[in-house]
This record gives C-alpha cells, sequence and structure tokens, in this order.
C-alpha cells in the first residue's frame, strides 16, 4: 500500500505536495517524494524516510504549478534515495499504489533501454519507449502493455496535465477554485478542496487546471458523482503518547453515546432481526494490520454470545481459505482507516458471493465503508494515526457491543445479562485508569538492559499480545516479539535463546494450568517474568515478582484495561528513552 497525493493549479505546489503527503503516512513512510513540473523541465526530490524528512532535507527553491507525491513501504528493494518515489525522467513523472502482476517479464521487455528496480520505474521505462508526447494516447498505451494496471497517476512534460487511472485501490478527485487535486484519502483533501469524487475502479482521468475528464473501463467518456468534502479535519485530535492513554476513558464514554440510545445498543438499522440470524451458517469477522487483534480478541467473545458459529481470522485467511462464503454468511469487517487492501480484496470476493458485509471503521467516506452493506463508524472525529490507542478502544467496545446485541437478538444473552453488560461498560472508564495508575515505578527496573521482549498469551489474550508488541515497539524502540503460550512452551530453544524478558497476559483462566506451567519454564531458564492479569486470577501468580493486576470487570471487557495498562508501560519507556540520540536523514535531488 502507497500514499498517494497530486496537484495542479496556480499556486507553487511543493507545500501543498508535502502538506498533503504528510497526511497520507499512515500508508507506509520508509521512503516519501514529490516530483514536480517546471518551465522546461521535471525535477523529483526523494528520501529514505518520511515527509518530515523530505521537508528537512531539501533546500531547493524549485517552483511549479503542478506535481505528484507519493509515500510507501519498500517491497521490491531496499529503502533509499534513489529507490523512492514518484519515479521520473526527462519525459515523465510517475506514481503508483499497487504491484504490476509480471513485473519480471515486462522488464525483460524493456531490460534493452532501461534499467527497471520499482514499479514506478517501470512505468516511467513503457512510457518513454512510446514514441509519442499525447498523455491520453500514452495513458491508453499503458492499459494496453499492462491490462491489470495498478492505481497510478503521472504528468509529461510535454502536456499540463495529469493522468490517472483507479486499479485495486483508492483515488479521489479534490475540487478546489480553480485548481486539482488527486489523493488515496480523504483526509488529505481536507482544508483544501470544496468537493471530491470518487473514481471507480477501472476509471481513468485526465485532470487539468480547470477541468476533469473520467472514462470508464471501456474508454467511453462518463460522469461520477461529486461530494462536498466531510466539515471536519481527520487530523484534528493528533495528541501525544501520553496524552492518549489519558483521552481513553473519554473514548470509551464517547463510543457508548454513539452506540446508545435509552440505555439499550441502538443497532436496529443493521436490520439483524432473529428470522435472519437464524438462518445464518456463520459469522465471519476479519481484520489486517492494525485491526487484526480487536477482530481476533473482540471475535472470540462474540462466540460466547450465540449459537451462530463464529469464526475470527484475518482478511488474508478468509481470502485464500476456500471457505464456503454464501448469502447465509454474515462478515464484520473491521478496518480502522477502511483502506486496508487486503480486507478490502476479502469483502469484494464475500460481497460476490452475496453475503452480507457490516463494516466498522472510524472512516465512513472509504472505500470499504462504501462496499459494505451497513456501518458502523463509533469515532469518526478521533485521530487515524497509525500507533493510536483511541481506535483500538473505540471499535473493540463496538464490536463487543455488537455481540451482546446479537446474543439478545438470538435469545443466549439473558435480559439480566444485557443490563449488567451496560452498566460494566459504563464503569469500564474508572477502571481503565485505575489499570494506568497500577503500572509501578519498579516496572522500568525489568527493562534497563537492551534484551528482547516476548509478549505471550494464550488463546483469546493471544491478540491482545499482537497488539501489546505492536505498541511497545511503535513508541518504546525495542525489540519486541509476540507469541502464542502454546507455540512460546513448545519452541523455548528458540525464544529463549538469551536471557530476555517475558510479558504475560492473562485476562481469563482458561487453560490457566499450561499458563503457568510456561511461564515456569521460563522462568526456570533465567528470564524476567512480567504478568497482567485481573485482581481474582492474582493469587495464582503468588510466586512471581513482578504481577500487575487490574480490576475485574465483565469477562469481554477485561482486555480494555489491561492493554490500557501495557500501553502506560510503552508510554513510560519511551518517556524514559526520549533522550536517546537518532539518525537524522537528509533528501537528496534524484
Amino acid at each position: 500500500m502507497s500514499g498517494i497525493f497530486g496537484y495542479i493549479g496556480k499556486s507553487d505546489c511543493k507545500d501543498i505536495l508535502l502538506d498533503g503527503i504528510s497526511a497520507l503516512h499512515n500508508r507506509g513512510c520508509e521512503t516519501t517524494g514529490i516530483a514536480l513540473k517546471t518551465e522546461n523541465n521535471i525535477v523529483a526530490i526523494k528520501t529514505k524516510g518520511n515527509a518530515e524528512s523530505l521537508k528537512q532535507g531539501q533546500n531547493t527553491n524549485i517552483d511549479g504549478t503542478m506535481g505528484l507525491a507519493q509515500t510507501d513501504i519498500a517491497l521490491r528493494c531496499f529503502a533509499a534515495n534513489i529507490t523512492a518515489k514518484p519515479a521520473a525522467n526527462g519525459k515523465a513523472a510517475v506514481c503508483m499504489d499497487g504491484d504490476i502482476k509480471g513485473f519480471e517479464t515486462l522488464c525483460r521487455s524493456y531490460a534493452a533501454k532501461f534499467s527497471a528496480v520499482t514499479d514506478e520505474d517501470l512505468v516511467v521505462a513503457i512510457l518513454t519507449s512510446i514514441e509519442s508526447n499525447d498523455g491520453t494516447q500514452l495513458l491508453n498505451s499503458l492499459l494496453t502493455a499492462i491490462p491489470e494496471l495498478p492505481t497510478t497517476a503521472f504528468f509529461i512534460n510535454s502536456e499540463n496535465a495529469i493522468f490517472c487511472h483507479r486499479g485495486d485501490m483508492p483515488l479521489l478527485i479534490g475540487i478546489g477554485n480553480g485548481e486539482h487535486y488527486i489523493s488515496s484519502q480523504m483526509n488529505a483533501l481536507s482544508g483544501k478542496a470544496n468537493k471530491y469524487i470518487v473514481l471507480s475502479e477501472g476509471d481513468s482521468a485526465k485532470i487539468t487546471t480547470d477541468k476533469v475528464v473520467i472514462f470508464d473501463s471501456k474508454g467511453k467518456r462518463v460522469r461520477r458523482s461529486m461530494y462536498g468534502i466531510p466539515p471536519y479535519d481527520y487530523d484534528e485530535y493528533c495528541y501525544l503518547p501520553a496524552e492518549d492513554i489519558g483521552y481513553s476513558p473519554f473514548v470509551i464514554n464517547d463510543s457508548l453515546s454513539h452506540i446508545m440510545h435509552k440505555c439499550k445498543f441502538d443497532f436496529d438499522y443493521l436490520r439483524l432481526t432473529k428470522r435472519y440470524l437464524d438462518k445464518l451458517n456463520e459469522i465471519y469477522v476479519i481484520g489486517e494490520g492494525d485491526s487484526l487483534a480487536v477482530a481476533l480478541c473482540a471475535g472470540h467473545n462474540i462466540a460466547a454470545f450465540t449459537d451462530i458459529p463464529v469464526v475470527p481470522m484475518s482478511s488474508q485467511e478468509l481470502l485464500c481459505s476456500g471457505k464456503y462464503i454464501d448469502r447465509r454468511s454474515l462478515i464484520i469487517c473491521v478496518s480502522h482507516r477502511g483502506e486496508d487492501r487486503i480486507t478490502l480484496s476479502a469483502i469484494k470476493k464475500c460481497a460476490d458471493e452475496k453475503a452480507r458485509i457490516i463494516a466498522i471503521t472510524d472512516d465512513p467516506y472509504s472505500q470499504i465503508a462504501r462496499l459494505s452493506d451497513d456501518i458502523i463508524c463509533p469515532q469518526c472525529k478521533f485521530s487515524n494515526d497509525s500507533i493510536s490507542l483511541r481506535s483500538f478502544f473505540a471499535d473493540y467496545i463496538v464490536l463487543c457491543s455488537l455481540g451482546i446485541y446479537i446474543g439478545k437478538k438470538c435469545g443466549i444473552v439473558s435480559d439480566t445479562y444485557y443490563s449488567v453488560a451496560i452498566k460494566m461498560m459504563e464503569l469500564l472508564p474508572g477502571k481503565i485508569m485505575s489499570a494506568v495508575n497500577t503500572v509501578p515505578n519498579l516496572l522500568s527496573k525489568a527493562f534497563n538492559n537492551k534484551e528482547s521482549i516476548i509478549v505471550t498469551g494464550f488463546q483469546q489474550d493471544y491478540p491482545l499480545a499482537l497488539e501489546s508488541s505492536r505498541v511497545l515497539q511503535a513508541l518504546a524502540n525495542i525489540p519486541v516479539i509476540a507469541a502464542e503460550t502454546s507455540v512460546l512452551d513448545c519452541n523455548f530453544t528458540v525464544f529463549l535463546q538469551n536471557r530476555c524478558t517475558v510479558i504475560a497476559i492473562v485476562t481469563t483462566n482458561y487453560q490457566l494450568n499450561s499458563a503457568l506451567h510456561c511461564l515456569l519454564r521460563a522462568r526456570a531458564l533465567d528470564a524476567k517474568i512480567i504478568i497482567y492479569t485481573t485482581g481474582s486470577l492474582q493469587q495464582e501468580f503468588a510466586d512471581f515478582e513482578t504481577v500487575i493486576t487490574f480490576n475485574d470487570s465483565l469477562l469481554p471487557l477485561n482486555p480494555l484495561p489491561c492493554i490500557a495498562g501495557l500501553y502506560a508501560t510503552a508510554t513510560e519507556l519511551m518517556q524514559k528513552n526520549k533522550n536517546m540520540p537518532t539518525t537524522e536523514i537528509t533528501a537528496q535531488p534524484a
């Protein structure tokens, strides 16, 4: 996945491109670059790193009123200044979101004259080999050369226009006052454009300063609906990590107020009637990337609320598993940003089989939201930061609430349990802050060395280990491995070759004996043990030195205080290491 941003208008666009691509940092920021069309040339400025590195590294005074920018994760090659995108030469500059099928074969076809390290390099080579200076003709030739062309944008030196094609990944066109934009996501257009157009898959477009011309997959000129830019800025609530944890109780309250009405879960608009639920064969709860932990952990809890088989899994697993999906399947997909490529492919496959799809996403304007039958948007005012805890809390509480709602419709959840669940959710913010405050000062002593950390959990606690390892690695910048407890128990010689710290998460008493056996073995191998668990299970771990407990809640809600405590741990470690020297990266013109 990559982030694409472009501008054509009458203003100097260098700062506009940098600002736009900064908003797309969540789509990958190993390399970042911009390409500008000057009076008689194309100039590219690229760097290894994010948009901030590009801002600090470039000191040129290049002027241009048309340009493209891209940020991404290097896949075919190592991240470096020279392999950053956009790819450009004297004729064209190219951005791309996606991979070219048959890349090696196409490279051999053009290797005689051009070298191609990245997909964007290959497209530049193809455009350069075509003896034409007409952008529309070049785009048509490109579509012929690469039949399954990914989402691509380019401009050429001989024409003042941006040409683009929508492949698997989304692409939006922003409409301003005498200027136009393209973007992979809505948030980059906020504050710049007044309206936007969503290109359908297979669409192509020619964009000039005063006109947008769109063609469908058959080359026929078409019109696409135009919408107003949402009246809020996705990046308005950008908090530091330390503030993030303090804001978490408000996330719970805001999410509950969004999905509750008169002390009841307000999901009636989803039309999940008892008659419909009785006909279901299975419910799949899927997610990928940052959303996977929510889907797996909360999905396991939904299974306890209903007699319908509930299968939590990654989107990739559903896409490749060959499971039988039909109109009697309900797909609940979790995607914080709503643009995850694998999840998007999975729900397309399910939609083709007539399955019902409910999306839980923070972005109601995303591609996944548009393809779903219904959406639940728990926190569209919150940040889309890639290490934000708010998304985990809001999406988790919504998914658990939806599970209880389904359970009551099925007759499994009693009126008493339903009322207790709502009451416990209302008390949850206080339990979360209590969990944060119980992180003791002695905890930092366990991380004084540079040894690796293993975060482990058994069965439904393993998704919490995944989320915790991601947060610890992102905030504290320390090596972290997530391992399911049974896997760790069977592979001690691999995981514990050197002395390390094992963080164990235990929120239920399921397989408690197995977890104790594993931790005792780890301690015998001289590993440091830190256990996060509930107050009711504290006595079971009395023999261990560092046991951090939090107040018990309803069983499905126990993971939230646990994650809050682990997030506080990561924040404490980040503060401890914040004065460590960092390596600055400067950009060089390509």
